[in-house]
């Protein structure tokens, strides 16, 4: 599992707990806003409240202050989400201030209120059960009950309403497809956000809280054995040019929606500094590597390790269609791929689409090939005449006088030993190497001829 980093000042609530832990002198109050927000949702606007609580307080006697955002509900008075937002606002409200608590930080555990528009809904979960957020299910998986979880991950565009101004703000938002039991159920969080003015100071530091966020969320799942596919939100709207401070369009949000589901490695690259600007999630499984690490990163670092100047599409004018590269995992490791590249028009720029699928199980079946020829060659060549010194030695065993019989002795059992490596040679399923002399390998006869 890989530890979280803890930000100062703080920005989330973990930040302030693990402060205290390291033994600085943490102090807390905790103040709630529920604002109308409109949110731009592809080409479907769409108006509803956020529950939001500002943090804010001392390290050290140097001040702090930072939001997180609990949860959504739709507005309309008639609407049982909104006594849905706040039951799952105050319950993840409740669990950090468990984990304050746990750190030793004091703080007063106020709740999220909204009377005026819950008031109509006290019998709703009579009527419907109880509303169950992500981590109910966290716990169903965990007691035995198969759970599938599929995640959308998206930067919602917003506008904040205030009594005298609005405030333009991006939501990193998740939207959980949980499929327990045999039925399907919706659950949406924020994860972090941050206001439209401040794209450049702060979109990658608020992508780094939401991807921390959900790393300690796949964690869990990985220990109540959901069925998942991790993701992690990217700097894809980050092109350089001067729409890169614009939200993606449409068209680039289906595209990358798309290619983010593919059980192929995608990698989308700016031919004119071959810097990469996007990442699927297959990818950076294949490399080990987090998304975010290398986007904005100089491709030829991670995937095709040609030198500057060399690229075999750029500057070689080659076309790679299936052709057999490599790129590099987190150990700096070569992994072997077959890959395509096409030039695609993405945030109205050209730019290279790399599709690539691991080779490494191709690679391998090649190897066994190889193996397996040469064993078949050797087992026929060496079998026969270790055949006949076979019944030499027996008929010799006759003939000799007594005092030879241990050195025949001898000599039958090394033909035996001789004949179990052909035997183990005719028997090999599989590639397995062992160490050898100068740091050699050779092919490990035992372990690849054993039942694995």
């Amino acid at each position: 599992m890989k530890e979280a980093t803890t930000h100062f000042p703080p920005n989330r609530v973990s930040d302030l707990a693990a402060l205290q832990q390291g033994g600085d002198s943490v102090r807390c109050n905790t103040s709630f806003e529920i604002l109308p927000v409109d949110f731009v949702h592809w080409d479907n606007p769409f108006q509803a409240y956020i529950f939001l609580c500002r943090y804010n307080g001392t390290v050290n006697d140097k001040a702090y202050s930072f939001r997180k955002c609990y949860a959504r509900g739709c507005p309309h008075n008639l609407c049982p989400h909104v006594s849905q937002a706040v039951m799952i606002a105050n319950r993840y409200l409740q669990r950090d201030y468990y984990k304050l608590e746990q750190a030793g930080i004091k703080v007063e555990k106020s709740l999220f209120t909204l009377e005026e528009m819950t008031v109509k809904f006290d019998g709703y979960q009579e009527e419907h059960g109880p509303f169950l957020a992500i981590h109910d299910y966290i716990n169903i998986a965990g007691e035995g009950t198969d759970v599938k979880v599929d995640l959308v991950l998206e930067f919602v565009s917003a506008v904040e309403h205030f009594a005298k101004y609005e405030n333009r703000m991006i939501f990193l938002m998740v939207n959980f497809t949980v499929t327990c039991l045999g039925r399907t159920y919706h659950y949406e969080r924020c994860l972090a956000c941050y206001p439209q003015a401040e794209e450049d100071e702060s979109r990658k530091q608020k992508i780094s809280v939401a991807n921390e966020r959900l790393r300690l969320l796949y964690d869990e799942f990985d220990k109540a054995a959901i069925d998942h596919e991790k993701r992690f939100f990217q700097l894809a709207s980050n092109v350089t040019g001067t729409s890169a401070k614009e939200p993606l369009n449409p068209e680039d949000k289906r595209l990358l929606l798309i290619l983010n589901t593919l059980l192929l490695g995608v990698i989308i690259i700016d031919p004119h500094e071959h810097r990469i600007v996007y990442v699927n999630s297959e990818a950076a499984r294949m490399m080990d590597r987090p998304q975010t690490e290398m986007l904005n990163q100089v491709c030829h670092n991670y995937i095709c390790p040609f030198a500057l100047g060399k690229c075999p599409i750029t500057d070689l004018g080659q076309q790679i269609d299936r052709s057999a590269r490599c790129v590099i995992d987190s150990t700096g490791a070569e992994v072997p791929i077959l890959k395509s590249v096409k030039r695609i028009r993405f945030m109205a720029q050209d730019h290279l689409l790399e599709t690539f699928m691991d080779n490494r199980a191709v690679a391998e079946k090649e190897r066994l090939v190889g193996v397996l020829e040469m064993a078949g060659a050797a087992a026929h060549n060496l079998s026969q005449p270790l055949q006949a010194l076979m019944f030499d030695l027996d008929d010799l065993n006759k003939k000799v006088p007594q005092r030879w019989s241990d050195k025949l002795t001898t000599m039958q059992e090394s033909v035996e030993e001789m004949r179990d490596v052909i035997r183990n040679i005719q028997a090999i399923t599989r590639y397995q190497t062992r160490e050898y002399v100068h740091g050699a390998r050779i092919v490990d006869i035992d372990g690849a001829s054993s039942p694995e």
